[in-house]
């Protein structure tokens, strides 16, 4: 709201930005936007994107990209670290228009426009506290870019979702330095520090995967290379199975602890659900980072049966084989209260 930002809303419209709408696919809400006002080549920003809070958003994209480009480039001309943008999300709940979220950040409804804007950018990174992280996630997992999550709520299940459903290249909790080394948070990280090189391996040959159990009776059914698995929450499971079995029980659905230290300005409750990261090591060998979930794996080809788990144990840092487990045991092959790691080979037949 100045002279100098009339007089750039009455100027035309870069060229670049119209160029890149226009190459796109026009699915993002920019070049959806070009295209219904005419898919004009030349114009002011109001002919060529219309004069509403959404247009304007988009100028102000532009905007600011231009001028973080500037910043970009002039940081590169002095280090080849790769750079990158926080965006605040928006739209979200309870900030459904540009003005009530910071617009003109690298939302949801602009990353085309930075991505034209900005190119020196390796690429735009959300911070992440709504509830649908996993949407969040699908927005910026991108072909012109991986995923990597600069801020989040601290929970195991966004977590191995990152990296085994969209492969970012990183993720970090929001007051990292308040949160308890002693929480399901702290546990996963443990493990996938010490078998990284494993999981990098797996996410080479296209093998990783993760599942995260959002209600108590879901089953999830998901594919590992040439494996079918369906996963399902482990507690839910022996419920039905002692019922089954004439076993009358309550079911009693453990309690975890906060992930942040007594007295954080900020208390963060640990997340409850059933979470695990699938990592092919092989066509028949699996290790199995999480908590609280059973796996049944099957081929469409032939019979599968578990040939043997092995439990993993951290000790000072190292993995080493706790139990080889057998009968009533496997079917708690990950634990249901802390964070556990198994390795399963299978026996095709």
């Amino acid at each position: 709201r100045s002279d100098t930002a009339t007089a750039v809303w009455q100027s035309p419209v870069p060229t670049e930005l119209i160029t890149a709408l226009a190459s796109s696919d026009g699915t993002s809400p920019s070049a959806r936007r070009w295209s219904e006002r005419g898919g004009l080549l030349e114009g002011t920003w109001e002919q060529v994107f219309g004069d509403d809070d959404r247009a304007e958003e988009i100028f102000m994209a532009c905007g600011v990209a231009r001028y973080i480009e500037g910043v970009a480039r002039a940081g590169r001309a002095e280090s080849t670290v790769p750079l990158y943008a926080n965006a605040w999300l928006g739209p979200q709940p309870g900030q459904e228009s540009p003005g009530q979220y910071p617009s003109g950040g690298p939302t949801s409804t602009v990353i085309d426009v930075w991505k034209a804007m900005a190119p020196t950018l390796a690429l735009v990174a959300p911070d992440i506290y709504v509830n649908d992280a996993e949407a969040a996630m699908a927005v910026y997992a991108r072909p012109d870019q991986p995923l990597f999550v600069p801020e989040s709520q601290p929970r195991t299940g966004e977590l191995v979702r990152a990296l085994g459903t969209f492969s970012a290249i990183g993720w970090s909790a929001f007051g990292f330095d308040h949160l308890t080394p002693h929480g399901p948070l702290a546990q996963l990280l443990g493990h996938l520090t010490a078998l990284e090189q494993t999981l990098l391996a797996a996410r080479e040959r296209d093998g990783l995967a993760s599942v995260v159990i959002e209600s108590p009776e879901d089953i999830v059914e998901l594919t590992v290379g040439a494996t079918e698995l369906r996963a399902r929450g482990s507690v839910v499971l022996f419920h039905h199975l002692l019922v089954d079995a004439g076993v009358q029980v309550p079911l009693i659905t453990p309690e975890f602890g906060d992930e942040t230290e007594p007295g954080s300005a900020i208390p963060a409750a640990a997340d409850p659900r059933p979470f695990a990261l699938i990592a092919a090591e092989s066509d028949d060998t699996f290790l199995v980072i999480g908590r609280g979930v059973t796996l049944d794996f099957t081929d469409p080809a032939r019979r599968v049966e578990i040939d043997s788990a092995e439990e993993l144990r951290l000790d000072d840092g190292v993995h080493v084989v706790s139990r080889v487990l057998n009968g009533d045991e496997r079917l708690e092959l990950l634990p249901v209260r802390e964070v556990g790691a198994v390795r399963i080979r299978l026996l095709r037949f």
